[in-house]
């Protein structure tokens, strides 16, 4: 699998290049690792526990911003390692999606 990215030199020159990542032969402790650690605790935190609200996942790490769960929570809902459920009109329910690793 080719991903594209854009690599900035100084900041005038822009050069796409492509890395190959075969995610296929990655074990799950090299996956773990390849995730920003905000997504490996929010993973951690989810495997032991099971479905939590966001708010107590958020609160459960103090060590990143809402900001940064909230992020990781958008990234990791599109690729589906996570599944985010509306409870009701103000509550989330974080579980985990079927890519989680």
């Amino acid at each position: 699998m080719f991903s594209r990215l854009d690599v900035i030199l100084g900041s005038f020159l822009v050069l796409p290049c492509r890395i190959s990542v075969n995610l296929a032969r990655m074990t799950q402790a090299q996956a773990v690792q390849a995730m920003p650690p905000v997504d490996a605790a929010i993973v951690d935190t989810l495997q032991r526990n099971g479905p939590c609200r966001l708010r107590d996942i958020a609160t459960s790490l103090p060590s990143y911003s809402w900001v940064e769960v909230l992020a990781a929570v958008d990234r990791m809902s599109r690729d589906k390692r996570v599944v985010l459920s509306q409870l009701d009109q103000t509550t989330y329910q974080l579980s985990l999606g079927p890519y989680a690793k």
